[in-house]
């Protein structure tokens, strides 16, 4: 019990005990690994409440923006949209049963209708995987900005087309896969030899693919031969989706700051606090079946649940945030691995050169440096908590490595300073008064 007691308490307090961090410097590798395993996972847990916990607040503070959603989402009459819930989807229709489309960026009366305080609505359930009814062109990569076409570009010489990117425009049509069209591709591909067995395989599993799949399946084809590769474009698909025209057109380009899209199986939204903060989120739709604000309620009950609707959907999306910023750092594992060795390197660079101790190895001091990594991130986790209120989301991340790095280099110099202190007696008094004891 006595030697856990010493391991806890050197553990424990390495990082506000010089002594314990000297202790650690005895000890093995194993309080260096558990201590970056618990870092990491604090991290993480830091990170992930201040994105998470802060929106609530954010959000009760944004009076032009729940007024906007209020505006937006409570039926009051047969030009506000239905929002119903099935199985984990959600549908916008009209109160004559129509797919109802809003787009007040697009559309001059919408906005009139439906924009409020500066925010703009999107209402589009369409299924996710909707297509694009995208145009391809080159772009010449000088001053130039020329653009021509695919069918000009086949035409140039191999040197000639190294003066043009290939890119894409998303148009906000949805592209209907028919019959005819289907056939156009179908003869496209049987004309080049890339592509003719990849057709004949396609063509074989028809029957067993369904006319959907099949048609599906031929497009992407053509595309994937007609085309250079999409993946600057598109993440999750092969062919370009109609979700992510209002993604690249409105949102990347900076030509929508403040807004609520809502798709059948997301919703995502941009607004700004009563105090000028800016605020994102991304949010899934909560369990629960049919209307989700009955058309009969009251008016002052109608505007709040759906008020209510968008916090309980950001809400429903926690699993997501928590798989988000795991992945989120575990890209960043290799920068992660890298900073305890840095820190150790600095602390046993620094006692060399302040001549604190020269006989002092680089293992001992990264031992000691290790100590202190899971208590500097449970530092670095309040305080990017703190920060969570006032930053946006985006910065969190890059903001906890910065503070993570310079808790542990003040923790360095704090350590420096004790050293300089506490300085251990050199070896050879050691030796001496061994010696001293013998002839007496």
């Amino acid at each position: 019990m006595t030697a856990v007691r010493k391991w806890l308490s050197c553990f424990g307090l390495g990082f506000w005990s010089g002594e314990k961090t000297k202790d650690a410097g005895r000890r093995g590798y194993g309080n260096l690994f558990f201590s970056f395993l618990l870092a990491l996972v604090i991290l993480v847990i830091g990170v992930f409440a201040a994105d998470l916990v802060p929106f609530r607040t954010h959000y009760r503070n944004a009076e032009a923006y729940r007024a906007f959603v209020a505006d937006a989402l409570t039926p009051t009459d047969e030009n506000s949209p239905v929002l119903t819930l099935s199985a984990g989807r959600l549908s916008a229709t009209w109160a004559d049963g129509e797919t109802a489309l809003i787009d007040t960026v697009a559309n001059s009366a919408q906005a009139e209708r439906y924009g409020k305080n500066g925010y703009h609505l999107v209402i589009d359930t369409r299924p996710a995987d909707a297509l694009d009814d995208f145009e391809a062109y080159y772009l010449a990569n000088d001053d130039t900005n020329q653009e021509i076409s695919c069918d000009e570009y086949e035409t140039l010489s191999e040197v000639a087309r190294r003066n043009f990117d290939f890119k894409i425009r998303y148009t906000g049509r949805e592209l209907i896969l028919t019959d005819e069209r289907v056939s156009e591709y179908e003869s496209y591909l049987a004309g080049q030899e890339s592509s003719a067995t990849a057709l004949d395989e396609i063509r074989a599993a028809r029957e067993t693919d369904g006319p959907e799949t099949y048609r599906r399946k031929v497009y992407t084809l053509y595309v994937k031969t007609r085309y250079p590769s999409m993946k600057s474009y598109e993440t999750s698909s092969e062919v370009p989706l109609l979700r992510n025209y209002y993604m690249y057109d409105y949102v990347n380009s900076g030509r929508v700051t403040r807004y609520l899209f809502v798709f059948c199986d997301a919703m995502l939204g941009a607004f700004e606090t009563d105090g000028g903060h800016e605020a994102t989120f991304y949010g899934f739709y909560p369990e629960g079946e049919g209307v989700v604000i009955p058309g009969d309620a009251a008016p002052a009950d109608a505007r709040v649940a759906a008020v209510d609707f968008v916090e309980d959907c950001f809400y429903a999306a926690t699993p997501f945030y928590l798989y988000l910023w795991v992945t989120g750092f575990m890209q960043l594992l290799l920068y992660l691995i890298l900073l305890p060795l840095v820190v150790g390197l600095l602390l046993f660079c620094l006692i060399r050169l302040t001549k604190i101790d020269s006989t002092r190895r680089f293992g001992v001091c990264l031992r000691q440096s290790g100590i202190w990594l899971w208590q500097a991130a449970f530092l670095t986790g309040i305080a990017v908590f703190a920060l969570g209120f006032a930053v946006q989301r985006r910065l969190l991340q890059p903001l906890t490595l910065l503070i993570y790095f310079c808790v542990l280099l003040v923790r360095v110099g704090v350590q420096l300073l004790f050293e300089k202190k506490h300085p251990a007696p050199p070896p050879h008094d050691a030796s001496a008064r061994l010696i001293t004891s013998e002839e007496d």
